[in-house]
């Protein structure tokens, strides 16, 4: 269903809803019992503010209502999407793209912020455990902690001098972990920002990080 390059994939806290992200443009949900197309959810445009559906040469051919541009122009590809996860309820998902904007979207494609801080693309994001927090990781090295009731920044990490690559709260939500090019892997409190500890040791980027449960 992709047209390029499928750079994340997230499964539904009830196992029943895949979400994927690509390079070109889409975040589609796939039902994961038959595979079949659930949505096809399209935002990530510095033309857009909306979640039309287009087709490949970028013609909305199914509008949102609250679109702002009626009858996109296909005037070329639009930018990737980097990063897709699910909130713990399974309620919203956040999605990072190429453009620097997080857009975090209920299943049925209705946008419930578009958050605009990264300075270039985002490469991670993920939901804290209780539901309160979205962390978002660019490539120009920061990480941003928003809280999901208002949609403002709460504070930002500054560590990593090269992109982050990777995210993970911990269960409690207490901390959070980031890793990226610099093949550092820092930890952080979440509630005051101070980094707690640095793992150093890896000889390539690190790419991926998680907690024990």
């Amino acid at each position: 269903g992709h047209r390029s390059y499928v750079k994340s994939v997230a499964i539904s806290p009830d196992g029943q809803t895949l979400a994927t992200a690509s390079d070109d443009g889409c975040c589609k949900l796939w039902n994961a019992n038959d595979g079949a197309e659930v949505f096809n959810l399209r935002g990530h445009d510095s033309r857009m503010h909306c979640l039309c559906t287009l087709d490949e040469d970028g013609m909305c051919y199914q509008q949102d209502p609250n679109c702002p541009n009626k009858g996109h122009g296909g005037k070329g590809k639009h930018p990737g999407v980097m990063a897709v996860a699910w909130s713990i309820d399974g309620h919203s998902l956040a999605s990072g793209g190429k453009d620097g904007v997080v857009i975090v979207f209920h299943p049925n494609g209705s946008i419930v912020y578009r958050l605009h801080r990264h300075s270039e693309s985002v490469l991670a994001v993920a939901f804290s455990p209780d539901g309160r927090k979205l962390a978002t990781a660019g490539m120009e090295g920061k990480v941003h902690l928003w809280t999901l009731t208002s949609g403002e920044v709460l504070r930002t990490l500054v560590g990593h001098p090269l992109g982050v690559l990777a995210l993970a709260f911990q269960p409690d939500s207490q901390r959070v972990a980031t890793a990226g090019f610099d093949r550092q892997v820092k930890v952080w409190d979440v509630e005051t920002g101070e980094h707690i500890m640095n793992l150093a040791g890896h000889r390539e980027p690190v790419r991926a990080v998680s907690f024990s449960p």
